[in-house]
C-alpha cells in the first residue's frame, strides 16, 4: 500500500505519525491482559471508530484535495474515500480541470469510449462511490480531486499499521481511541483491575477530549487544506 502523507498548510501543526490501529490495538491488550480476558477485536475496532465518526461530525466538513495515492483504480473505477462527502467538487488531470458528464452524453458524443484508452481524459463520470474517467487511462497520478471531507478518516480493518487517523492531534492524544474503548468496555465494580481500568482510562479520556477539541478548532476555523 503506498504511504499517504498529509500536509497542514499552517506553522505550529507537526504530524506525528506512531498511533495505527495496530499501535490502538496493542495497548488495549496490555492493558486488558491484567484482567485475564481475551480482546474482541472487531468490537474494540469499532468502538474506536464510534469515537472517531463522532469527532468528525462534532467538527463539521473541511475541504480536502484528494490525489492518486487516496484513490484505487481497478477495471477503469476509481474507488473514492470513504471519509468524502458527497460529489466531487472539482476534479483536474495535471492541474486542469476536468468536466462531469453522464454516461448518456459520452455514448453520444464519444461512442465506445469505455473501451478505448487515453494518455489524459476529457471528463468524468461520478456514481456514488465510484468515479470513472472518460476515455479510460492506465495512470491516474496526475488526478486531483476536491471535495467536501470528514476531519478524520477510519482505522481500517485491514492493514492494520497503514493508517493513523489522529496524525495532526498532540502526540499525547494519539491514544484516544485506545483509551475510549478502554473506558466503554464493561466491567465489574467489584473487581479491582476492571475498576481501575475503567476509572483510569474515563480519566484520560475527559483529560483529552478539550485538546482534541482545540485542535480540530485549529483545523477547520482556519480552512487549513489537507492534501493526500
Amino acid at each position: 500500500m503506498t504511504d499517504v502523507v498529509l500536509t497542514v498548510t499552517a506553522p505550529g501543526v507537526t504530524a506525528v505519525d506512531c498511533r495505527t490501529w495496530a499501535d490502538q490495538l496493542a495497548m488495549i491488550e496490555r492493558e486488558l491482559v491484567q484482567e485475564g480476558r481475551e480482546v474482541d477485536e472487531t468490537a474494540c475496532l469499532e468502538w474506536a471508530n464510534e469515537l472517531l465518526a463522532t469527532v468528525s461530525e462534532n467538527a463539521g466538513a473541511v475541504e480536502r484535495t484528494y490525489t492518486a495515492s487516496d484513490l484505487t483504480l481497478a477495471d477503469g473505477r476509481i474507488t473514492l474515500p470513504a471519509s468524502m462527502i458527497g460529489p466531487p467538487a472539482s476534479v483536474r488531470w495535471d492541474g486542469l480541470p476536468i468536466r462531469p458528464m453522464s454516461v448518456e452524453d459520452l455514448d453520444r458524443e464519444q461512442p465506445g469510449w469505455q473501451d478505448q484508452t487515453a494518455s489524459a481524459p476529457c471528463g468524468y463520470v461520478a456514481s456514488g462511490r465510484m468515479l470513472r474517467l472518460a476515455p479510460p487511462v492506465a495512470d491516474i497520478a496526475p488526478l486531483e480531486i476536491d471535495a467536501r471531507a470528514y476531519l478524520l478518516s477510519r482505522f481500517p480493518a485491514s492493514e492494520p499499521g497503514d493508517v493513523n487517523p489522529l496524525i495532526y492531534f498532540p502526540e499525547s492524544c494519539q491514544y484516544l481511541p485506545a483509551y475510549y474503548v478502554l473506558a466503554n468496555l464493561p466491567y465489574d465494580p467489584g473487581k479491582s483491575a476492571e475498576a481501575a481500568r475503567f476509572q483510569r482510562n474515563a480519566a484520560r479520556v475527559a483529560d483529552m477530549l478539550p485538546r482534541v477539541a482545540e485542535v480540530i478548532s485549529a483545523l477547520t476555523s482556519k480552512q487549513f487544506w489537507l492534501e493526500g
